[in-house]
């Protein structure tokens, strides 16, 4: 007998405390409405032959139920506005969210785990509380509004041309960051357009001085010198993200000078190639310095010194890419420091050697 209650006693404990307890259907898979009601929650149920799949999976559903409903909501808009609107969709701010939403979705909850031992199936249901996520976005999206109002005035107050052009990318990067947030803003409370009203606004004037703004902008046109190149790699990808930033290249002395100085600090021990390579970067208007950064990659190794070159330039493009292109307006924008600062990265250092302060506002001269 007392055998027998410890078996059950057994059972009941696993079924109670277990993750993916599969005792009793859980009323959020049989009844979602009563648990989680549309009102207050989105939610979204998910399974898969394991229970990360199964959470996985809830995620993509959450995902593209984000991704449809904005669709339809900014279908809608563009039809009830005509011709307005057009930022969007001109310079591809509106994003792919059902493969970008896992990143940009913010207060997701889960349920635990339930395996149906019918179907042998794990399910999960994946939830968000409306009211939380408004807060949490509204929040994000009033300090992307405030740094993109002055990434415009700079630019409207601002003389000189590179300046202004970087201002700009800044400005058009914060108001693409602020329009993915924005449509899924209208799609947590679909029935109450008031509560997007402002931010509406500021999307349609922000969308038409964008617009204004790149039909009249002088492109600046810099000259690029890089020394101790390898097969003109980093000339390239300079002058790649030059030119993705609306700033134009010159192989002779511009208005603006870029100089690179690359160090790669190869050595050979015992046949074993080595290379620990670092760029200087410097921005010139005549003698004036506008920016200057120094990157640094960590020692890399290999038996073959062509596979070695390979890896070396394929960092130095990747550093490229994160600071000039973060500096030039494309990157993730940071607070930008009126004193030197450094940076640590997984796989490389980069030190921030100058900029120069007055340098930063466009109004500066």
């Amino acid at each position: 007998m007392k055998k027998t209650t410890a078996v059950f006693f057994l059972i009941f404990l696993y079924s109670t405390y277990s993750p993916c307890s599969f005792a009793f259907t859980p009323k959020w898979l049989t009844e979602p409405e009563t648990v989680f009601p549309t009102e207050k929650f989105i939610r979204a149920v998910g399974e898969g032959n394991s229970e990360k799949a199964a959470k996985n999976d809830s995620l993509s559903e959450l995902s593209a139920y984000f991704y449809q409903s904005v669709n339809a909501q900014t279908q809608a808009e563009r039809n009830f506005s005509g011709s307005n609107f057009r930022y969007g969709e001109i310079a591809g701010v509106r994003q792919n969210l059902t493969t970008s939403t896992h990143a940009q979705l913010f207060s997701v909850n889960y349920t635990s785990g339930f395996y149906d031992e019918r179907s042998g199936r794990f399910y999960i249901c994946a939830y968000i509380e409306r009211q939380e996520l408004w807060n949490v976005i509204t929040q994000k999206m009033d300090i992307l509004c405030g740094k993109c109002k002055a990434f415009l005035k700079n630019i409207k107050t601002g003389t000189d041309p590179l300046l202004k052009t970087i201002e700009f990318n800044r400005a058009e990067k914060m108001f693409s960051d602020f329009y993915v947030l924005y449509e899924m803003a209208i799609v947590i409370f679909p029935g109450n357009p008031d509560e997007c009203s402002s931010y509406a606004k500021f999307a349609q004037k922000t969308e038409s001085e964008l617009t204004g703004l790149s039909s009249v902008l002088e492109k600046p046109i810099i000259g690029v010198v890089i020394n101790d190149d390898k097969y003109d790699a980093i000339q390239v990808k300079i002058a790649s993200l030059l030119a993705q930033n609306r700033i134009l290249v010159s192989e002779k002395k511009g208005q603006y000078v870029l100089e690179a100085d690359i160090e790669w600090n190869e050595s050979q021990i015992n046949g074993i190639f080595s290379c620990k390579p670092k760029i200087q970067i410097t921005v010139k208007k005549g003698i004036r310095v506008l920016m200057s950064f120094s990157a640094e990659c960590e020692k890399f190794s290999a038996y073959n010194y062509k596979i070695l070159e390979q890896i070396s330039i394929a960092h130095l493009e990747k550093l490229l890419e994160e600071h000039l292109g973060e500096y030039l307006g494309n990157g993730v924008i940071k607070t930008l420091p009126k004193i030197a600062s450094k940076f640590l990265f997984t796989s490389s250092r980069c030190e921030l050697l100058t900029y120069c302060a007055s340098s930063l506002h466009c109004g500066s001269t």
